[in-house]
């Protein structure tokens, strides 16, 4: 898995969508390619803090999710990443590639669109 952090998401006007939601969402079932098991197209879901940057799950240090290098097929697969705002309002819906090995540190403010 990789460590997902940052993100500070903002609305087109430039404000930061506080207490909002995260959802990344595979983009087809797939399978780990170490240590076996299959990752399904379930939702994972993320909150928000004040300043649009993601959350760990209540009682987890960091917010973790498999790196698509991590699956197989690996780069067949991406994920559907929506962020919602405090009234879970849609803001933006954007597809992620996410290529690095299992254990690496994602800054979500860095990424870049992936077009499959």
């Amino acid at each position: 898995m990789i460590t997902i952090q940052n993100g500070a998401f903002q609305t087109e006007d430039g404000v930061p969508i506080a207490n909002g939601a995260i959802v990344f969402q595979l983009s087809g079932p797939a399978t780990v390619t170490t240590g076996g098991g299959v990752v399904t197209t379930t939702p994972r879901i993320f909150q928000l803090d004040t300043g649009g940057n993601i959350l760990p799950p209540t009682g987890a240090t960091s917010a973790q999710i498999f790196s698509n290098a991590e699956l197989t097929p690996n780069l067949g697969t991406y994920y559907y990443v929506t962020v919602y705002d405090s009234n879970n309002a849609r803001v933006f819906t954007i597809l992620w590639q996410f290529t690095q090995a299992a254990g690496a540190t994602v800054n979500l403010s860095t990424m870049a669109p992936f077009t499959p």
